[in-house]
């Protein structure tokens, strides 16, 4: 039997913050809640893609002078009410 992947819902939950790229989530992670959770970014990024195809984040191109687009995402209504159910 699979296992749920709780990471997608923690992800979630700090897109409520001021955590919007993937790079920021990893960063809060690694400051924060690596004490009990540990990620890496081969696990936010495509864990992000799977939360902009499932509807419950959606994802916008930041163009950057001199650097690589950046992506922002956000949480959306439908994410919101996911993560609550995931919750409670």
């Amino acid at each position: 039997m699979a296992r749920e992947n709780h990471s997608q819902y923690a992800i979630l939950g700090l897109l409520t913050t001021d955590c919007r790229t993937g790079y920021s989530i990893k960063q809060m992670i690694d400051t924060s809640l690596n004490h009990f959770w540990k990620i890496s970014y081969g696990q936010v990024y495509p864990s992000l893609k799977v939360l902009v195809e499932k509807g419950y984040a959606s994802v916008e191109n930041q163009v950057q002078e001199s650097k690589p687009d950046k992506k922002e995402y956000t949480i959306t209504a439908e994410g919101e009410r996911v993560l609550k159910e995931w919750i409670q």
